[in-house]
């Protein structure tokens, strides 16, 4: 994963986090200050967590201790244990994929 590049001292724009972190390369599980592929603009990504491969896993893993009362279903719910999807919230483009591995 490529390392954030922070920025001290840059003007904070209305109603962002204190701490302005701009990442380049893959983005992490947390929305993130990024430049938009599409539209070239600076936006903060909007995030949607959905179910993967990762949560599958962990269903099947639980389900073999036994814990088959719907217990298995808790990675479907976590957001935790799902891919995070970035997309940019000015043209909807989607920007990144954060997959959990198993």
């Amino acid at each position: 994963m490529a390392s954030p590049i922070e920025i001290s001292g840059a003007p904070k724009p209305e109603g962002m986090a204190s701490d302005v972190v701009i990442t380049k390369g893959k983005l992490g599980s947390k929305s993130t200050i990024t430049t938009c592929t599409n539209c070239r603009q600076r936006v903060e990504t909007r995030v949607n967590y959905k179910s993967g491969s990762y949560s599958w896993c962990m269903c099947i893993l639980l389900s073999s201790f036994g814990l088959l009362l719907g217990c298995c279903l808790i990675p479907f719910f976590a957001k935790s244990c799902k891919d995070t999807h970035h997309s940019c919230p000015k043209c909807n483009v989607e920007l990144s994929v954060h997959k959990k591995c198993c």
